[in-house]
Order: structure tokens, then C-alpha cells, then sequence
């Protein structure tokens, strides 16, 4: 694989090293965001709470925000879990339009399709 399936951008890793070069891949697109099919849902979690930190949301709604978020780590086996991952995605939308709309891609690849469904997402 050498572009991003959703926006076709060339997929550009790290070389590091300088007698034996080691290739890191990225575990996101730098042109569109969209998580690589290697990153996993941990990984995926760690970028939207990036953006939360990286954003000019107040500390008080950032701090509750990264508390609700972290129900996104867990696979959804059941409907009360996927309750209260879209009550924070729905935070988030509120809260923080800007992370939403740079987590899109993300949120997309994670969420289960009655998650979706709920935020009115489009399929993955």
C-alpha cells in the first residue's frame, strides 16, 4: 500500500538511522487524516484526544471531554457501552466542532454502524 485509500495522497513514513535505516509507517494520513488499516483502535483514540489537546478548548471542557472519550478505547460489546460512546462523541460535536470535524475519519473507522447511524456518520 502506498496511498491513502480514501484520498489517494502518497503515505510518507520516517526513516531513521544511517547505516541501517529503519522505515516507521504512519499510522495516519497526512493529507486527510484517515487512520492507515494498521492503526489500531488505541492508536485511533490517542489521535482524537490529541486534537482535544491541541485545540483552544477551554481546560475545564477538555479535561471532561478526555474523561468521556476514553469509553472509545473499549470495543462496544453491548448497547449501554454504545450508549455512552455517543454521549461523548455528541460532547465532542458540541463542545469542540473543530476536533469533531479533524476526527471525522477517525471517529468513522471506530464507531460501530448503530454508532454511525446515531451521529449521522457515513458508513466506513
Amino acid at each position: 500500500m502506498v496511498r491513502c485509500m480514501h484520498c489517494r495522497a502518497a503515505i510518507i513514513g520516517r526513516v531513521s538511522g544511517f547505516a541501517l535505516f529503519n522505515y516507521q509507517r504512519p499510522q495516519f494520513c497526512t493529507a486527510c487524516g484517515s487512520p492507515y488499516p494498521w492503526a489500531s483502535r488505541d492508536e485511533r483514540v490517542t489521535r482524537i484526544l490529541t486534537l482535544l489537546a491541541e485545540s483552544k478548548v477551554r481546560e475545564g471542557d477538555r479535561l471532561a471531554l478526555k474523561e468521556q472519550l476514553t469509553v472509545l478505547r473499549h470495543v462496544a460489546p453491548d448497547q449501554r457501552t454504545e450508549k455512552l460512546q455517543v454521549a461523548a462523541l455528541k460532547a465532542l460535536q458540541r463542545v469542540a466542532p473543530e476536533v469533531w470535524t479533524a476526527s471525522r475519519p477517525v471517529i468513522t473507522s471506530i464507531a460501530t454502524s448503530w454508532i454511525r447511524h446515531e451521529l449521522k456518520l457515513p458508513d466506513a
